[in-house]
Order: C-alpha cells, then sequence, then structure tokens
C-alpha cells in the first residue's frame, strides 16, 4: 500500500471515529484544544468541533496535495516529488490521528498529558520530513524555498540534505528531551533546538550561492 493510500485511510478512519464519538457525547460537552507551556488547559472548545477539526484539516491537506500539480509551474519536479510530498502529509496526517485519539481518551476517562504528546509527535513528524525533504525536487510549494534553491538545483540539493538532517537531529531530540524536562522548559526546548533547524538551511543556501558567486568571479 502506496502512502497517499495510507493517508487515505487513516483520514477515513478519523472522520468516522469522529462522527460516532460526536454521536455518544452530550451537545454541552467541552474538550480542552489547548494547552500552555506549562501544561494547563487555557482554551475549550465544544466536542463537536474538537473532534471534527483533525479529520477535517486531514481532508484540506488531502484536497491541496491534489490541487497542486495544477498550480505548480515545475509539475515534473513536482512530480518526482511525490513519495515525498506524500510523506510530509502523513507526518501531519499522524499527528492529526494521535490529536483525535488523545481527544476519544479525554472522553473516556482517560487521564493523558496531551501538551506533551503533542510535543512527542511534533518530534516525530520532523523526523519523518527530514528522511523525505533531500528527496524532493525544486518546487514552489515543498521544501526550503530560497531565491538561491529556486534558481539552482544543486543548491536545493544541499540545501535540503543539510535541512534534512538537522530536521532529524532536532526531532529526536524533541521527541525525548521532552519527557525528561520540566513542562515549564517545553516552549523553549521546541524553539532551541526547531527554529535553528529551519534558520540554518536558509542561512546555508545563501552561503553555498555566494561561494558559487564569488568563485565564478
Amino acid at each position: 500500500m502506496n502512502i497517499f493510500k495510507i493517508n487515505l485511510l487513516i483520514t477515513t478512519i478519523t472522520m468516522l471515529v469522529a462522527l460516532f464519538m460526536i454521536t455518544q457525547v452530550p451537545t454541552d460537552m467541552m474538550l480542552p484544544i489547548h494547552w500552555n507551556s506549562a501544561g494547563e488547559i487555557d482554551r475549550y472548545a465544544d466536542a463537536a468541533t474538537a473532534l471534527l477539526f483533525p479529520p477535517g484539516v486531514m481532508v484540506g491537506l488531502i484536497l491541496l496535495l491534489s490541487i497542486l500539480r495544477y498550480l505548480e509551474p515545475r509539475k515534473e519536479n513536482l512530480v518526482q516529488s511525490k513519495k515525498a510530498t506524500h510523506a510530509i502529509a502523513f507526518a501531519i496526517i499522524l499527528l492529526l490521528a494521535v490529536l483525535e485519539g488523545g481527544y476519544v481518551a479525554l472522553i473516556y476517562g482517560f487521564t493523558l498529558k496531551m501538551h506533551l504528546l503533542v510535543v512527542f509527535m511534533v518530534g516525530i513528524c520532523l523526523m519523518i520530513v527530514g528522511n523525505y525533504l533531500s528527496k524532493t525536487r525544486s518546487n514552489y510549494f515543498i521544501g526550503i524555498r530560497t531565491p538561491w534553491t529556486l534558481q539552482n538545483d544543486e543548491n536545493w540539493r544541499k540545501t535540503h540534505r543539510l535541512a534534512g538532517r538537522l530536521f532529524m537531529v532536532s526531532g529526536l531530540a524533541v521527541s525525548v528531551t521532552c519527557w525528561l524536562i520540566h513542562d515549564d522548559y517545553l516552549t523553549y526546548l521546541i524553539i532551541g533546538l526547531v527554529l535553528p533547524s529551519a534558520i540554518t538551511p536558509q542561512i546555508y543556501s545563501w552561503w553555498l550561492w555566494k561561494r558559487e558567486e564569488n568563485n565564478a568571479q
């Protein structure tokens, strides 16, 4: 089964679970939808909204991917990046499916540290994305899209190879460390690990371009 079909299957199951659970809960039931950095709930939504949000985003993501080829100027490159694109979508869909599972667990009375679960899954998603970034080809929708990566395929390849490694390392660090530190430091953990992983490839892309410019003179 290819990744696209797996994404469709997870989305369908999640939507069916959401629709079923809506029929099982009181109409006035509220579920937490946001936690602060200390793990305290600071926002609620009605159960139907909370339950339908994850599968709704999944459906929107799949629809977006289905029309990207009509919007992308570099269609051939996007086709060559198909596996990576669907894998990145899988990472997001997996995160949303776990979120849905968390809501179901809360409804049935289980005690979960949802904020930790979400942070852990963010780390897993980063590792999945990092594993596939180097397999993308130059396009305007997926990847590290700087002026320099978009104008030079070699720049794109090297930048995404570095970005992939950084995302995998930071993702692993986030998914492990989130269980070991106090909740008050979770925000700093994410910012301290993820932000450099996102910014460094862009600086590297510029450096590659600058080096090539200097060599050409």
